[in-house]
């Protein structure tokens, strides 16, 4: 049995990936998701700056914060 191994890097990329989605799902809602999405798209943004940043606390740090979100 192989174990997987994560790292911050392919972890930030999965939650951007399901952050993604999920934010596709609040501009469903309309106006009323409107700051979902505003949040969403920063902490996104946020993360993909760090996926190759030489800044691994910021690299976690971007990474908790997507991991926050919830659908």
């Amino acid at each position: 049995m192989s174990k997987e191994i994560k790292t911050v890097g392919s972890e930030l990329l999965n939650e951007i990936e399901r952050v993604s989605a999920l934010r596709e799902q609040y501009r469903e809602i309309g106006e009323a998701g409107s700051f979902g999405v505003m949040m969403m798209t920063a902490a996104i943004n946020e993360a993909k700056d760090q996926v190759q940043g030489a800044d691994p606390v910021a690299a976690i740090r971007a990474l908790k914060v997507l991991q926050e979100f919830e659908g």
